[in-house]
């Protein structure tokens, strides 16, 4: 929350875009500000192994933590808050476990391009808390290593494409309360 900067203290608000591309030192993230993750700000950082997104967070931006290498555990804290997402987050990264603990929602338009998680192939486990009320089209769009899902029950919906392409799905949990399954979604 602040950094000390000439022996003067000061609070830390965004992490600006780019603020440590390529980065290989950094291995842990702790974030304690209170405001967004811009574009790009840990693309490429080698080393970093799991983030942890408080609900301190406002958003995170276009490919914040693309080509991270070795990061393989995302959590979105519990909120009741939105969190708006960019796109391609976690593109080129080794993510196996995803926890959403949130209502997300694209700052891009809804494609299969905008989706923060689509294409990764080497995410396996997915959770969804009774918090987010949506899945939405192409949001895990060809997660070809995807094995296993489970939706809150505040889900009611699941999108178009959704889940398409995702070949080593073998468990998912449907929330109590989904009512609503899109085209292929499951193709």
């Amino acid at each position: 929350d602040t950094v000390l900067y000439r022996n003067v203290a000061l609070a830390v608000t965004d992490v600006m875009p780019y603020a440590f591309y390529k980065n290989d030192v950094v291995s842990t993230l702790t974030f304690n500000n209170k405001g967004s993750i811009g574009t790009s700000a840990f693309e490429e950082c080698v080393s970093l192994s799991s983030v942890n997104i408080p609900q301190e967070i406002t958003s995170i931006g276009d490919h914040a933590f693309k080509g991270c290498k070795e990061l393989a555990t995302a959590r979105i804290e519990d909120r009741t808050t939105v969190l708006p997402l960019g796109k391609k987050l976690f593109d080129a990264t080794a993510l196996q476990d995803l926890y959403i603990g949130a209502k997300i929602n694209y700052i891009n338009e809804v494609s299969r391009d905008a989706s923060p998680f689509c294409e990764n192939t080497t995410l396996k486990n997915v959770v969804i808390t009774d918090v987010e009320d949506h899945i939405y089209d192409y949001e895990f769009y060809n997660c070809s290593a995807l094995e296993k899902v489970t939706v809150g029950d505040g889900v009611e919906g699941i999108g178009k494409w959704a889940f398409s392409g995702c070949s080593s799905l073998s468990e998912f949990v449907f929330g109590s309360n989904v009512s609503v399954i899109g085209e292929e979604a499951f193709s």
